[in-house]
């Protein structure tokens, strides 16, 4: 792996224990950072399910999109909570 590669994965990883802290069952986030954040510009989705480890990686599971990477989501504000 690259430097730069690396550089990511540990931001990501840091990212994803942070969200572990603060995402629980039935809040709304965004997706961030991943390439399907580009195709889903502005949508929030609700977590349905307790984040669980896969394969090494943790990952909440999101109405309509199945288990995704806790370091590639953020938490929606208060205000964008609809």
């Amino acid at each position: 792996m690259t430097n730069k590669a690396l550089q990511i994965k540990r931001v990501r990883e840091k990212r994803a224990m942070a969200n572990l802290a603060k995402i629980r069952k039935g809040d709304k986030v965004r997706l961030y950072d991943c390439f399907e954040a580009e195709h889903n510009a502005g949508r929030l989705f609700l977590v349905l399910d307790e984040p669980k480890e896969i394969c090494g990686t943790w990952c909440f599971r999101l109405e309509g999109k199945g288990w995704f990477d806790a370091g590639c989501v953020e938490l929606a504000e208060k205000g964008d909570q609809q």
